[in-house]
């Protein structure tokens, strides 16, 4: 049982049996997004709630702003809610001045929850005068007493248990005929197909092979000719994805002849390891060209020194991983 901890609230991981292979990948993507949901979003340097409740201010918010007729901004608010709610967002995602909106909004729910709670004293000992009848309204009720407020005890952490099961897979769903007009090296095909993944027994395979191969700024040149759902985003999760596999395929060799004493020295062996194969993944895939870049991201890659290609190969990796490739 692995646990991990997210604010005041703890998850666990529970293997009902050992797979016969490793845990497919689109399972650690949604074991990735579950403990998202449950992260917590710093509002500022003294606060942090978690994003279920910072997507509830939001839509707090856009409701005060639809009353006051601030369309644009009530709509803006009610859109950020739903995507931070359905897909997650990091922190730096996030406006500043939106930040400061919720501080401000959540500072004044406390303010007002924490107003003093009153009720009712005796009569005053303040003397009447002679003769002087008094008559009291309901508007005209003795001074009441301010109530201790004590705080509010802290519910002890929640546990939930994320339970693994490999028993159905999702599979991506068709990108479009448009995709068969993105270039394609065969070369790379080839050099996949020697490694058990043929790309060539399957259109949806050879359409989502051509996307993740290409770079964010292919897409900027060629946007008129591409979908409108393929964008940075998706490429950059493809490329997560990718670098998440070959982190758990670095694990699995390492661990398979050797025993590491403590976590701490396995993670040391890993850190060492891990730029070793990343030289290794990339001089297997780059000799291919198989990636394709702007004309002025490829200028700069030719010139010196450059990341994008190897952005592609995790992209084209992440493809794979998604895809039934091990």
């Amino acid at each position: 049982m692995t646990a991990f901890s997210g604010g005041n609230r703890w998850v666990g991981v529970v293997a009902l049996a050992e797979p016969p292979v490793p845990t497919p990948l689109h399972k650690m993507a949604a074991f990735r997004r579950a403990i998202k949901r449950i992260e917590r979003i710093s509002i500022s340097s003294r606060m942090a709630i978690s994003k279920r409740r910072f997507c509830r201010a939001l839509q707090q918010l856009a409701e005060r702003y639809a009353l006051a007729n601030n369309i644009g901004r009530a709509a803006y608010y009610f859109s950020l809610a739903n995507t931070v709610n359905r897909q997650g967002t990091e922190q730096g995602d996030i406006p500043s001045w939106v930040l400061r909106d919720v501080d401000g909004f959540l500072n004044d729910s406390r303010a007002n929850k924490s107003r003093p709670v009153l009720r009712a004293r005796g009569k005053s000992a303040i003397p009447t005068p002679a003769g002087h009848h008094t008559h009291t309204t309901n508007r005209e009720r003795p001074e009441r007493s301010r109530a201790i407020v004590t705080p509010r005890q802290v519910p002890p952490p929640a546990r939930d248990v994320l339970i693994v099961d490999n028993s159905d897979r999702p599979r991506l769903g068709d990108p479009g005929h448009w995709a068969d007009a993105i270039p394609l090296n065969e070369t790379l095909v080839d050099f996949l197909d020697r490694f058990g993944w043929d790309a060539r027994i399957d259109p949806l395979r050879l359409r989502w092979l051509r996307i993740s191969c290409m770079h964010v700024s292919y897409i900027y040149e060629q946007e008129h000719s591409l979908s409108i759902g393929i964008n940075a985003r998706l490429l950059k999760a493809f490329e997560e994805v990718g670098k998440r596999w070959l982190n758990v395929a670095l694990l699995d060799c390492y661990l398979a002849d050797r025993q590491p004493q403590t976590r701490g020295e396995q993670s040391a062996a890993l850190n060492s390891l891990k730029p070793a194969a990343d030289k290794i993944i990339d001089g297997l895939f780059l000799p291919l060209k198989a990636t394709l870049l702007g004309k002025g991201e490829s200028a700069i890659s030719e010139a010196q020194s450059s990341r994008s290609k190897s952005m592609v190969v995790r992209q084209i990796i992440g493809i794979i991983a998604l895809m039934d490739g091990v």
